[in-house]
This record gives structure tokens, sequence and C-alpha cells, in this order.
């Protein structure tokens, strides 16, 4: 965390003054600030629900972090309405579950104090007086994983401000889609090619252009399917002119500052990576058409003479399990479990000597360490073409 600003000092000593009496002593904060009342959940987000609806990414808008944040001390008359410094205390409280804060001085105390309590109620009471404030809560995160990565998780979805407008999703023809919000935050149109199309209702994922056209949106990560990416998406769209719907057509990306290149990545270095997740797409043969709906695993090998990402795509009760492997910049191969051609509809069994394409983007909150990653897979062979985006999360 950057140095904290000489205003947010001043406030964070006259929070302290106000709270025991005097500035604390330094390293350690001497009681809890006034009116904290523990036990108290967030508030329901109506505008994160409505936007659930459409993708599983993290969508916080500065507002929403500031009302997230006044959620937890919710009741307490000194905070409630201190709104002006809870994006300080929501970016603590995040760096303190990353392990990532390390500045527990006195002159940070009116931010970090509550940032603890934040993260934990029972963190607050164990480190909260401790005299090495910093050990304390590395002990105790080390003693408490499971609590820290859940608080993290939700501080991460709750308290982190991330902007949709900023994330740019393509398919194979690198037709671009993103989104618009309204100030709430509420993902209110989305944008594909040059046409924009509102969103027909608050809990929907159909948006309608001004000519009638229309747009389905689907993710393959939201809530409804249990499985969810914080900071990319992947699934597929369908436009309905005219009452006719045309192809679903799979699209992958997300937030350009959260997309990390693996040449430097680090934490990727030297080592073998699993995500698992979810793949979907079609299989098309002229005006006939299968979905695809499996699983998916990809496999980041850096041990040895060049990085080789494996992407292993099955479960798919209409069409063959295949593997597509790809060394550092050569072209992908793909392979076939050709003991599943009995449960592939006729017109749909491929011999394997098609062509493939693949690309894969990492992403994750920093810029070396990713949690997650989606991407976009065809091959063509004849007449068959296969449309897939796959997503994955370690």
């Amino acid at each position: 965390m950057g140095k904290i600003p000489y205003f947010w000092v001043f406030m964070g000593l006259v929070l302290a003054a106000c709270t025991d009496g005097g500035s604390p002593s330094a390293g350690h904060i001497n009681m809890r600030p006034e009116g904290m009342t523990p036990g108290r959940g967030p508030e329901t987000d109506t505008v994160k629900g409505s936007n659930n609806a459409v993708t599983g990414m993290i969508v916080t808008n500065k507002a929403q972090v500031i009302n997230y944040i006044a959620s937890e001390f919710k009741g307490a008359p000194t905070w409630e309405n201190k709104t002006s410094d809870n994006t300080l205390i929501a970016n603590a409280a995040i760096e303190i579950a990353s392990g990532e804060y390390s500045t527990y001085d006195a002159e940070n105390s009116g931010v970090w104090g509550p940032a603890l309590w934040v993260v934990s109620h029972d963190l607050y009471s164990t480190c909260g007086s401790a005299e090495n404030v910093a050990k304390c809560v590395s002990d105790w995160r080390t003693e408490n994983p499971d609590v820290v990565s859940q608080e993290l998780n939700t501080l991460l979805r709750n308290a982190q401000a991330l902007d949709i407008t900023d994330a740019i999703f393509a398919d194979a023809e690198n037709t671009q889609l993103h989104f618009t919000v309204g100030e709430n935050g509420k993902i209110d149109s989305i944008v594909l090619g040059r046409t924009t199309y509102g969103r027909d209702s608050d809990s929907g994922n159909v948006f309608t252009a001004e000519n009638g056209s229309s747009v389905t949106y689907d993710s393959g990560a939201t809530l409804a399917q249990k499985f969810q990416l914080s900071y990319s998406d992947f699934g597929t769209y369908q436009i309905t002119t005219n009452d006719v719907a045309g192809p679903k057509i799979a699209f992958a990306g997300g937030y350009g500052d959260k997309r990390i290149e693996i040449a430097n990545v680090a934490a990727l270095d030297g080592k073998t990576t699993t995500f698992t997740g979810k793949a979907i797409g079609t299989v098309a043969n002229g005006n006939k058409t299968i979905d695809l709906d499996g699983s998916a695993t990809l496999k980041f090998d850096d041990t040895g003479a060049a990085p080789v990402t494996t992407l292993g795509a099955t479960g798919f009760s209409n069409w063959y399990s295949f593997t597509v492997t790809q060394e550092s910049d050569q072209n992908p191969t793909i392979q076939f479990d050709t003991s599943l051609t009995n449960k592939v509809p006729e017109g749909f069994q491929v011999e394997g000597n098609g062509d493939v394409s693949m690309n894969v983007g990492y992403y994750g909150p920093n810029a070396d360490t990713p949690i997650e990653a989606t991407g976009l897979v065809q091959y063509t062979e004849g007449d068959i073409k296969m449309d897939m985006a796959f997503g994955v999360k370690q």
C-alpha cells in the first residue's frame, strides 16, 4: 500500500484521539473505534444481484465500495456516516487479507485499525492491541487460512472498485463486445461491434437495439451456474433479427489492466500450474448445430525449455473429448478421444486432421499472479466447425 496522504494521516490521528483519549503508542491501537458492533453483515446489494444475472465478474463502483464498508460498521455512530475514508479502509482491508499491508504505525491507525475489523472481528480483537501488530497479523493469517481465504474473496468482490466498461470481450473473428453501466453501477447496455443494445430487464441477460434486433449474452460463469470468475468472462452470444435467431458465437475476454502476459508471470516460472473450469460452444455442419457444455482443464507447464499450454475439454454429452497442446509460439495441435465416437451425431464426426486455433488470456489481481484464464478454441474439418469458449481458475 502506498504512503497514506497527509490529510488522511491527520484524520487518522483525530479519529484515534476521539476513541482512546489521545494518540495511540506506536505499533498498536488501545481500543476498538467507538460504536463498532460485531456480527453485522453487509446489506444486500441489489445492483450486484442485477449484474450477476449477466456476468459473474466483479462489477463494483466507488459508491458501492463506500456503501459496503459502511454496512460493515452499521449502527456505529463514529463510522456509519464517515464515508470519506471508506475507500482507504477498503483498500487496506484487501491488502491485510492479501498479506501485503505492513505499515502498522500510529499515523495510519485511523485506517488500518478499522480495516483489521473489516477483515475479521477476531483479527481485530487478537491484534488490535498487540505490541507488534505486523507479526500478530501474519501469525493470525497463518493460523486461520480458511477464514482469510473466504474473507479475501468477499472483499475482492465487494470492496474492490472495478469499472466493467473497461472490460473488452471478443469472438474468434475479433468482433468486440463491451458493457455500459449507469451511475449506480448497474449494467444497462451492451455494445456489439457498432450497435448498442439496451438491457431488457434488470434481472435478465437479453439486450435490444433500436432496430428491434436483440442479443443474448450467455456467460459461462455466473452464480446460477455455481462457477464464477473475477476478472474475465467467457460464453456465447446470439443475435436475433426479425424473430430469427442467429448462430451462437463463442467469446472471451476481461479487464485489460488485470490481464497478465505469461512472459512476465513470475508466479508460474518453473512450475506446472493447473486451472479447472468449464467449456461451452457449438459444433456446426451447414445448418445443423449441436451445443457443447462440458468441463475444461488448463495446464501451464514451464518446467522445460519452453512453456507448454495444454487444454483438456471433456464431459460433452454429444461430442468428443479433446486435448489442445501448444508449445510457446508454435501452432497448436489437437487430439480427439475417438473412443467416444459412438455418442457423436451423424454428420458431426471428425478424423482429427483439420485446422485448430487457440488463444488464452490469463487474469489476476496483480501483475504477476494469475488466478484464472479464459480463451477460445476453433476447429475446422471440411464442413464441420467447432467454436468453443472456456473459463478456468486455480
